[in-house]
């Protein structure tokens, strides 16, 4: 049963990809994951620390092969090319030996036929309903939002004050009934927050739920990073992972 989609969005080189690796790693302890590469640079797949040793394919590179077919492919035809996509990859930061399923959305136009759009829903849909928990995005995709369930999911804004500007445009921000969170990235003295954030918060427009320092060394940042992650993600309320993270900090503090 799916539990939640948590989409992490935001723009290249503000701390996504870390974000995702640690979200991972805990929801992995909780349940069954899939990872939906949806970002242009393909932060989970080319520059998170996790080993891919299969091809890596794409749905993008479905569709198209599905589109080459003729006669046109059958439901067990789709179901098939689709259920290849998932490559097991193993999780760092895991006490345990943890592994998740990665999928590539890739290129995908703007624009898709009605038989493509059929194809994406019914194929992917399939995958989801043979029973992950958490499905974790990198990056938003109008396409990729079209065929998993509103009611579970969680986007998550990651930015650096520097960034905070592009904020308003967002247009997740203005997409769901919930509002996004919020984790600020590298804040410092030297980029105070604007009022306008204050204004979103104070509208309900976002929820803040965590601000990352901009670390004096990277070995202050190895140190740190994880326990901060790790309340930002407690602060989401995610089903279940909540309370394991809950009883993790209990145990820290026994």
């Amino acid at each position: 049963m799916l539990k939640a989609v948590i989409e992490l969005v935001g723009p290249k080189g503000v701390g996504k990809t870390t974000l995702l690796e640690r979200c991972v790693a805990d929801c992995c302890r909780v349940g069954s994951v899939l990872v939906l590469d949806s970002s242009p640079d393909e932060g989970a797949s080319q520059q998170s620390g996790w080993i891919v040793t299969e091809p890596l394919g794409s749905v993008h590179q479905v569709l198209e092969e599905l589109v080459q077919q003729q006669p046109p492919p059958t439901p067990e035809a789709i179901d098939l090319a689709f259920a290849n996509l998932p490559v097991s990859v193993p999780i760092r930061g895991a006490a345990a030996p943890l592994e998740a399923d990665l999928i590539r959305l890739g290129p995908l136009p703007a624009q898709l036929s009605a038989e493509a759009q059929h194809w994406l829903r019914y194929g992917l849909g399939r995958l989801l309903s043979k029973g992950y928990h958490y499905v974790i995005v990198d990056g938003y995709n109008a396409w990729h939002r079209s065929f998993l369930p509103a009611e579970s999911r969680y986007p998550v804004v990651v930015l650096t004050p520097a960034l905070l500007a592009v904020l308003p445009r967002l247009q997740i921000l203005n997409e769901d009934t919930q509002p996004p969170v919020l984790l600020l990235n590298q804040v410092s003295q030297a980029h105070p927050l604007p009022d306008d954030l204050g204004e979103l918060i104070a509208r309900h427009a976002i929820r803040l739920i965590g601000k990352l320092p901009l670390w004096a060394s990277p070995e202050v940042r190895q140190q740190e990073l994880a326990p901060l992650l790790r309340n930002a993600l407690h602060h989401m309320n995610l089903p279940d992972l909540a309370l394991l993270l809950q009883a993790d900090e209990d145990a820290t503090l026994c």
